[in-house]
């Protein structure tokens, strides 16, 4: 893996949240913690959901790197899988317990026990899920990045991962989406309407500043969003 700083952070931590109509329901802690494979989107989606819900987003993998100035690659070599995941949970357990924030996990978060039931206590879990072919074209461009797809087929790779860590995925979380090739757009629709129908969030997805800001088109998010 490779050592050393890392150079991907400069847009982490994200700025400011923009104004939204769509709220977190009062009877819905507000947070949101998105789980899933790597590869599957968690940081993209989780960075507009966050926008279009007023929350703050943070990122556990960004986080991790952020504060001890070193790659997870770097970690890994380090202070091997373990170690890893010892920091893993013990900021899990920090962010977990923010007011207002929308947390995007590592793949392998769901691994523990105790972050299983940290996650399914303190907030909405969101699973993100998709088709092993469609995650292992998105990882393997940032191959090096990721510790534990070295050494063999990436697809192979993930496919070991899956099958133990799906029957994880399916027992934490409250909203199962599988996440295809669509837009970006598209998928929050998706998101959002589940979240909307299992009565987690409510009112409006329209709103000046999100269009302007291109995190989704007026219409068609309108026009999906009400048709029942």
């Amino acid at each position: 893996g490779g050592g050393g700083p890392i150079q991907h952070l400069d847009s982490y931590p994200p700025s400011g949240n923009l104004p939204s109509v769509m709220k977190i329901t009062e009877k819905s802690p507000s947070r949101i913690f998105l789980i899933g494979p790597m590869g599957v989107g968690k940081t993209t989606i989780g960075r507009k959901l966050a926008q279009i819900l007023g929350l703050q987003f943070m990122d556990c993998d960004l986080e991790v790197e952020r504060r001890s100035g070193v790659s997870i690659s770097w970690i890994f070599d380090v202070e091997g899988e373990a170690g890893f995941r010892l920091r893993e949970s013990q900021l899990l357990d920090e962010l977990t317990s923010q007011k207002a924030c929308l947390v995007a996990t590592g793949g392998g978060a769901v691994l523990s026990a105790e972050n299983r039931q940290r996650l399914r206590e303190r907030g909405i879990v969101v699973y993100l899920d998709a088709q092993l072919d469609l995650l292992a074209r998105r990882t393997t461009k940032h191959k090096n990045r990721r510790p534990l797809l070295q050494g063999g087929s990436t697809r192979a790779l993930l496919e070991t991962l899956q099958q133990k860590r799906e029957p994880l995925y399916r027992e934490t979380a409250d909203i199962h989406l599988v996440v295809s090739d669509q837009s970006i757009q598209e998928t929050l629709t998706r998101l959002l309407e589940l979240l909307r129908q299992h009565g987690f969030i409510k009112g409006e997805l329209v709103k000046e500043g999100l269009v302007k800001a291109g995190t989704l088109r007026e219409n068609s998010v309108k026009d999906s969003l009400m048709k029942e």
